[in-house]
């Protein structure tokens, strides 16, 4: 198993994408920071970390797509079905994305200190309380925490598509698009329920929303669900897609 993710591990970190991200990523969060240096609530992208949630989960989808698809495009995943069982290459990947995952979550705590130090100095001190009688902080860090969580659900998704397509561009472009229109199918579906919206409001997409309900609790208001119902629901969907996606690798034709 250890040379398995070994393996793994190799031919995530030789992806272009790997060193690009690192980058993109930070050069992205600095723009969104000095776009917003002026708004009225500078807190609430500080906590949100500069928009850099987002453009992980992106950067997280390109990778995750490649993982999944790129044995099955090349045919390498041959020479590992002789000495390893589908399973446990699926298993391997899943680990090498949840590390990669930390990892890109790791770099926008990094960023976003360094980001708001050189930008805000002294203002806005991480002790200051922000929501919930909380320090900055401690919201900041439990956002992170939310979002790496709920950024599985991505992950998921993703794998997926990519198990059942033939090649990672069809999981890298749906991902992708996910990111961007997902809040507004959910809104979409909400608001035109009617007397179904107590089952609509349990859309997936909905459940994208929680790191955003998290920094801003107003978005209660869209989501008509409670910050705990929407990590249940998060938890729900990322085991079933999950669970999808095996199957659908351990039947994929090589």
């Amino acid at each position: 198993m250890s040379e398995l993710l070994w393996q793994e591990f190799y031919k995530t970190r030789h992806q272009r994408s790997f060193y690009l991200a690192p980058l993109l990523l930070f050069v992205l969060m600095l723009l969104v920071a000095i776009i917003t240096v002026r708004d009225s609530d500078p807190a609430f992208y500080i906590v949100a970390g500069f928009a850099g949630f987002q453009w992980a989960t992106i950067f997280l989808i390109v990778i995750v797509a490649n993982s999944f698809s790129m044995d099955f495009e090349y045919g390498t995943i041959k020479y590992q079905l002789v000495k390893f069982s589908r399973w446990k290459i699926f298993f391997s990947k899943l680990l090498v994305c949840t590390v990669y995952d930390l990892y890109l979550h790791g770099l926008v705590f990094l960023f976003t200190v360094g980001i708001k130090w050189g930008i805000y100095q002294g203002k806005y001190p991480w002790t200051a309380n922000y929501l919930g009688q909380q320090s900055l902080f401690t919201n900041f860090v439990a956002g992170i925490g939310l979002d790496s969580a709920s950024s599985f659900i991505f992950v998921a998704i993703t794998i997926l598509l990519a198990c059942w397509a033939k090649t990672s561009a069809v999981a890298i472009s749906t991902g992708i698009a996910e990111c961007f229109v997902g809040e507004g199918i959910s809104n979409m579906l909400i608001k035109n329920g009617g007397h179904f919206s107590l089952i609509t409001r349990w859309n997936p997409f909905n459940m994208l929303n929680i790191t955003n309900q998290w920094a801003n609790p107003g978005y209660a208001k869209v989501t008509l669900l409670s910050i705990g119902q929407l990590a249940g629901g998060t938890a729900c969907y990322i085991v079933l897609f999950l669970l999808l996606a095996a199957i659908l690798f351990g039947r994929k034709r090589v």
